[in-house]
């Protein structure tokens, strides 16, 4: 008897474990859901930017990172690597646009860039996108 009840007891914190488990993981892929088309990378994003935004704006944005000043860069489809004024970031999405007009199928990177407190940059996302 009690070894059955040992066995129930370990196979229901089993199936818990793995539900939560599941539930993480689906909670996970919500989050990490881009639009089509688009590009992320760690707190960096890049697509299409959405209406009421005209056809044709690239839309670049920071989605994470701890609070400090930062700048984007963004290139491609026949535009010279370009970057915003440096701001500061303290939670939120900050979202910078680019009215470039590239064609389909072209192709345009960004690069979010953190100022380290003593001094130079670190990289904190590189996603790129292809127009469809």
């Amino acid at each position: 008897m009690w070894m059955h009840n040992k066995t129930s007891f370990s196979t229901r914190k089993k199936a818990t474990v793995l539900a939560a488990a599941l539930g993480a993981g689906v909670a996970s892929l919500t989050v990490a859901t881009s639009p089509v088309s688009a590009g992320g990378s760690v707190c960096a994003w890049i697509g299409a930017a959405a209406p009421p935004k005209p056809a044709g704006v690239i839309s670049l944005q920071q989605t994470c990172g701890v609070s400090g000043t930062y700048h984007m860069d963004i290139w491609g489809a026949g535009h010279k690597r370009t970057h915003t004024r440096d701001y500061h970031y303290n939670g939120g999405t900050k979202e910078h646009f680019f009215k470039w007009n590239i064609p389909s199928g072209a192709e345009v990177c960004g690069e979010l860039w953190y100022h380290k407190p003593g001094g130079g940059y670190e990289s904190r996302g590189l996603p790129c996108w292809t127009r469809p």
